[in-house]
């Protein structure tokens, strides 16, 4: 999972931001026992590859970038039980 968060980081813009939305959505689900933890980063790195890394030029476009990497986050979850 590390790897993936620097990877995000170093790649930047949207990446970073679905990396943080889908970490945080596989966590939860970890704690409320809808996902295993060996799945979490599996999970991330799905995420990851559904949003290509672009620039963010303001809030509008953050917030936009965390809700979608959430809902789809959250999708995978469903997807195996959660």
């Amino acid at each position: 999972m590390f790897d993936l968060g620097v990877a995000a980081g170093r790649a930047g813009g949207t990446s970073a931001i679905a990396f943080n939305a889908a970490n945080e959505a596989s966590v939860c689900a970890f704690l409320k026992e809808r996902l295993a933890f060996t799945e979490m980063p599996g999970l991330v790195e799905r995420v990851l590859e559904r949003f290509a890394p672009e620039t963010v030029p303001d809030l509008r476009t953050a917030l936009e970038c965390d809700r979608e990497a959430r809902a789809y986050a959250e999708h995978l979850i469903a997807e195996v039980g959660g």
